[in-house]
């Protein structure tokens, strides 16, 4: 049995001269984006098919590490690139890497190979659309094959993706966002995008919000209230306490008499 064929190369072409791609980056980015582009470029190599699937945060984490860079240089840089063509913006917006010049470079490692060059994957190949699930039926026939009910992997279910409203609406309903205006904060967001030529995309509106300020909320307290005095205003009075005070006033004045 024949050994199948890898889809990597262990090396690429580095021209001297640059294009437009590297002066962009290395003017925004300085040596980062210079030095970024380039590990990019290993890491598709050494990658299987050469393209790269960051969907998952290892993966990110993985090229992060990789090209020195953390989260938001990371995707500023990527969506450049794909707001340029230099990656395929269809597939990142998945957040699959696909560079169609970087395969072309290396087409010669494959031709040596006698195989074709790895073509580019469908977006298709990534999209998760649920299947139905069919279990097969037993009959009288053969009462050995009766086969049990089986729940559908949920490794294997697949889910269609949001629409950018459906993406929006579940936002608001999470609670770690709870307080925040999301239309407002998306207003914000993409207005910024607008003004540092930037591009809006799902994973910078959510490093948007991460840094949002959440509304503070003032807890209400009960305080203590003392009760009112009783007053005596409206008491009827008493015969007897006036009795009482005109005989001490008598006493008094027969005693100063005497003196």
């Amino acid at each position: 049995m024949a050994r199948p064929k890898k889809a990597t190369v262990d090396y690429f072409p580095h021209y001297v001269h640059h294009g437009k791609t590297l002066f962009i980056l290395e003017k925004l980015y300085g040596d980062h984006g210079y030095a970024f582009f380039y590990k990019l470029l290993e890491t598709l190599a050494d990658s299987e098919g050469h393209y790269y699937d960051c969907r998952n945060t290892t993966a990110m984490e993985f090229l992060q590490a990789k090209t020195s860079t953390n989260e938001i240089p990371a995707t500023d840089i990527l969506e450049r690139l794909a707001s340029m063509g230099i990656i395929d913006p269809e597939l990142w917006k998945i957040g699959i890497i696909w560079m169609e010049s970087f395969v072309q470079s290396i087409k010669d490692v494959y031709a040596n190979r006698r195989v074709s060059t790895p073509n580019k994957p469908m977006v298709s190949e990534f999209l998760q659309v649920e299947t139905p699930h069919k279990t097969p039926i037993s009959t009288d026939d053969n009462p050995q094959s009766k086969v049990k009910e089986t729940k559908v992997n949920k490794k294997h279910s697949k889910r269609v993706p949001l629409t950018d409203t459906e993406y929006f609406e579940l936002l608001k309903s999470n609670p770690a966002y709870k307080g925040i205006d999301i239309d407002r904060e998306r207003g914000k967001c993409e207005a910024w995008c607008l003004t540092a030529n930037k591009v809006f995309s799902r994973r910078r509106f959510i490093n948007w919000l991460n840094r949002a300020e959440k509304p503070i909320e003032v807890e209400k307290k009960s305080y203590y209230r003392p009760a009112p005095v009783k007053t005596y205003e409206h008491e009827a009075p008493d015969p007897e306490k006036y009795k009482k005070v005109d005989n001490i006033i008598e006493n008094l004045a027969k005693t100063m008499e005497v003196k």
